[in-house]
């Protein structure tokens, strides 16, 4: 099967083209499939920064205005990924292991790249989505901050408020969480094959991503309903 046969019969067919990844794979394509996808995260990255444009009152230094440096937030967007795409890879790689897997590394790091097809895809909307966003000017008074993890606390929720607002944004994170419980759902298929380990114990070995995006989703929805 060819890669772009894999990319389509991932979305397709999934079952039947996880099993052919498993047994007849190329670390070459994992790399440039990851690689589009940290080049549009790193887009993304650029973009979002300058959505969000707080004024700060305050301050020894009075009124300022901050977006955010747009190119470190290309060069993280695109370095967070890669990082990103090793851990987790390396996190089930052993949490399989523990629980009696059979496969490699390598494969691991093959079946969560093709499993963030979704994900690319969903970045590609997103994308479009966040091009149509209005930049959001927000003021944030210093002098109600009493610790730095207050201000970190305060941010965050003023600036997730203000996006979760926008009805683009709103459908930024609906896509967003699909898409990863899309991926999810891919690399539980993949490690079943990969490390020849029934569902239950697949899903096992995927237990701390599937934490962390729920972590991850916590914060924008305490903040949306509270």
């Amino acid at each position: 099967m060819s890669l772009v046969g894999r990319i389509t019969g991932i979305l397709t067919n999934p079952r039947e083209t996880v099993q052919d990844i498993s047994e007849n794979s190329h670390i070459e394509d994992a790399v440039l499939i990851m690689g589009i996808f940290a080049i549009l995260s790193a887009i993304s990255g650029y973009m979002s920064q300058n959505i969000i444009i707080f004024e700060y009152i305050g301050t020894d230094q009075g009124y300022s205005e901050y977006s955010g440096s747009s190119v470190f937030s290309f060069i993280t967007g695109f370095i967070s990924v890669t990082i990103a795409w090793i851990i987790l890879s390396w996190i089930v790689y052993l949490c399989s292991i523990a629980v009696g897997g059979e496969g490699s590394f390598k494969k691991v790091l093959i079946i969560y790249s093709y499993a963030y097809i979704p994900v690319l895809l969903g970045k590609v909307v997103n994308l479009i989505l966040i091009s149509l966003m209005n930049p959001i000017k927000l003021v944030f008074d210093f002098s109600t901050v009493s610790s730095p993890s207050s201000l970190m606390f305060d941010m965050m929720e003023i600036s997730t408020r203000a996006l979760m607002s926008d009805p683009y944004y709103q459908a930024v994170y609906v896509i967003t969480t699909m898409v990863n419980l899309w991926t999810l759902v891919l690399v539980i298929l993949g490690i079943k094959f990969v490390h020849n380990l029934s569902i239950n114990r697949a899903l096992i070995a995927v237990s701390i991503p599937i934490l962390l995006v729920i972590v991850g989703r916590v914060p924008s929805l305490y903040f949306m309903f509270s």
